[in-house]
């Protein structure tokens, strides 16, 4: 495979293989959207470990407790309000 220099999802840096977190390559998360389950993935992005947070409260996240919606990283709680707000 292309050996590349890839940049963190949220500060746009490099990312060295030591310090990425690779969780939301695995990731598949589902939000209703008008009554319909849709399916986010976000693949292929890496992240600094102090970058991986919750996009609306900013708890840091790990791969146990990640939640991607729109290709973005988010806790559990906004997901579940996404969810609520969409139905």
């Amino acid at each position: 495979s292309n050996i590349q220099n890839k940049k963190c999802g949220k500060c746009e840096k490099i990312v060295y293989p030591a310090e990425e977190i690779k969780c939301l390559d695995k990731v598949k998360s589902s939000v209703f959207i008008k009554n319909k389950q849709m399916f986010s993935f976000l693949c292929r992005q890496v992240w600094h470990k102090g970058c991986l947070k919750c996009t609306v409260c900013g708890m840091t996240l790990n791969v146990k407790n990640v939640k991607g919606y729109e290709k973005m990283p988010y806790c559990q709680v906004y997901v579940d309000v996404f969810q609520v707000m969409n139905d």
